[in-house]
């Protein structure tokens, strides 16, 4: 959803760990537009570093915001582990075919 201020997309106030997952997936449903940077590649322990929103974090909470988003986004997500690790992919179709 978007608020007043000019188009700057509001958070699910709900969710402490998972909302960036969201965020991209609203921005892909109102304005079906999302950057993907992939130059860069970051090797890391999910959900296990400290700082950040840690003080929020545990499996419980975690295991809680997967299924709101199961929920709300139904068959446009998908959250799977591999090799121990989360692994998000969200299957969003394209309005128009890709013509290479």
């Amino acid at each position: 959803m978007r608020d007043k201020r000019g188009g700057v997309p509001e958070w699910d106030e709900l969710l402490k760990c998972k909302c960036d997952i969201d965020a991209t997936l609203q921005e892909l449903m109102d304005n079906r537009l999302v950057w993907n940077e992939a130059r860069f590649c970051f090797v890391q322990e999910r959900d296990k570093n400290l700082g950040g929103n840690s003080l929020y974090r545990s499996e419980e909470r975690i295991a809680a915001e997967k299924r709101h988003l199961k929920r709300k986004w139904k068959s446009h997500i998908r959250l799977e582990t591999y090799k121990s690790q989360d692994r998000t992919a969200m299957d969003v179709p394209r309005r128009q075919s890709v013509k290479l």
